[in-house]
């Protein structure tokens, strides 16, 4: 009885020393991972800071989305402006069906607003590839608003000469294109000139064959900014991103 008391005991200390030292090894190698992990930007887990990365873990799939949708749109300066100021002139445009109220300033605004806002939001933007100086940009942007108010001119003969607003449309879009291909050195194709400028004047064509409503303006407007913000938008890419 008591040998088997004593082998007993004696296989306990022995599990006992093995757990100890598996202890102590398992400590070890927890502290020199705590150090490792110390010299990164990451928290080694610990009971204290376990709630603290649920929270993260939580939060990390939106922020990731927020850099996703800011990552596209840097991409994509142009064509996300050029949406976005035609889909402003559209409702600015449609208004006119509901009322005189906005008359008055929709002339005076679509005199020269339209001009001033598309060079600015569109083909200014630096790359590693193409450069130009101050002096090309005021050259190109004094030129670019002249284009606008000649095409507003050509659109006021409406009621006088048919179709004259796709010619405003397409002379429009083919001046502004050519004048940015060669004041600042743009990488657009001259294939690409003349596709943009046919469909920028083929928008105004709803307009010309309805009834003259303020919606057909707005759309005709939309439409043009988008299809010479494409344009833009690819040179701008491959500026960039080549």
């Amino acid at each position: 009885m008591k040998q088997s008391a004593a082998v007993i005991l004696l296989y306990f200390t022995s599990w006992l020393n093995e757990q100890s030292q598996t202890l102590v090894l398992n400590i070890y190698l927890y502290q020199k991972a705590k150090q490792r992990f110390r010299r990164t930007t990451f928290k080694f887990p610990t009971i204290g800071n376990t709630c603290s990365l649920a929270v993260m873990a939580k939060t990390t799939p939106e922020k990731i989305y927020r850099m996703k949708w800011t990552d596209n749109y840097y991409k994509n300066r142009p064509l996300f402006n050029s949406i976005l100021a035609g889909a402003l002139y559209f409702l600015f445009c449609w208004s006119l069906d509901y009322g005189d109220l906005t008359k008055g300033l929709f002339m005076s605004l679509m005199l020269f607003l339209p001009g001033l806002t598309f060079p600015l939001t569109t083909c200014y933007y630096r790359t590693d590839n193409i450069k130009y100086s101050s002096f090309h940009r005021i050259i190109h942007f004094v030129l670019s608003v002249g284009i606008y108010h000649g095409s507003v001119w050509l659109f006021s003969a409406e009621g006088q000469i048919k179709y004259i607003t796709i010619l405003a449309g397409l002379l429009g879009s083919l001046l502004f294109q050519l004048l940015t291909k060669f004041i600042l050195k743009k990488e657009i194709t001259l294939t690409q000139i003349a596709l943009t400028s046919l469909l920028s004047g083929l928008a105004f064509l709803p307009y010309e064959l309805s009834e003259r409503l303020g919606i057909f303006i707005g759309l005709a407007v939309f439409l043009w900014t988008i299809t010479n913000g494409i344009t833009l938008n690819k040179e701008y890419r491959k500026a960039t991103y080549r």
